[in-house]
């Protein structure tokens, strides 16, 4: 939970002095699934400008568990990856998942 706080502690649209701020935005597309037994399972997930450019990518494949696990593994995981490569304080962020 720390880790997340820490992914969030930067968010901050509003500035009492200068209004909204304006921001590029990217899109975050994630994914997570499990083998039909739960023994293993994958993630991935790519970032995109608002040109569809891909910036980033991920793919991993992850242990045990059930597949909703397998979904937020591939959110936090991407939210990781976003934070420290391009940064919530330049860029607002649409999460796409299943």
């Amino acid at each position: 939970m720390a880790e997340l706080e820490s992914i969030f502690h930067g968010l901050s649209v509003f500035s009492s002095n200068h209004g909204f701020k304006k921001f590029s935005l990217l899109k975050l597309n994630v994914d997570g699934a499990m083998v039909s037994n739960g023994s293993k399972g994958g993630i991935g997930g790519i970032v995109r400008n608002n040109l569809k450019v891909c910036l980033d990518t991920f793919s991993l494949p992850i242990g045990p568990g059930p597949p909703i696990m397998a979904e937020l593994e591939a959110i936090f995981h991407g939210l990781s990856v976003f934070s420290s490569n391009h940064g919530f304080k330049k860029f607002r962020l649409i999460l796409e998942t299943d």
